[in-house]
């Protein structure tokens, strides 16, 4: 087995939306659970691309990096686009 490590912060800075969604995002994931969620422009877009593109998607909770829950922060995950009709958001 393999290990790869790079510091996470650093990585998401550099995210861009994939031109090609992978297949098993399309068709596949049905859970997704982020912990440490920033508040971030980069951190939204990427969750983003998730909610919009994973059709089978059940569950996506987000636990939020600071113990003080932010409402706005709820609020702006709330309205993005989700393409499953089922997805049920968990913010802890």
């Amino acid at each position: 087995m393999s290990n790869h490590s790079a510091q996470y912060n650093d990585l998401i800075n550099f995210w861009d939306e994939p031109a090609v969604v992978p297949e098993c995002l399309l068709t596949h994931l049905e859970i997704f659970e982020w912990r440490q969620y920033e508040n971030t422009v980069q951190h939204r877009k990427v969750a983003a691309c998730i909610l919009a593109n994973a059709t089978c998607l059940k569950m996506a909770t987000l636990s939020a990096r600071s113990r003080n829950r932010d409402d706005r922060m709820v609020m702006k995950l709330k309205k993005l686009k989700r393409i499953s009709k089922t997805c049920r958001l968990v913010f802890e």
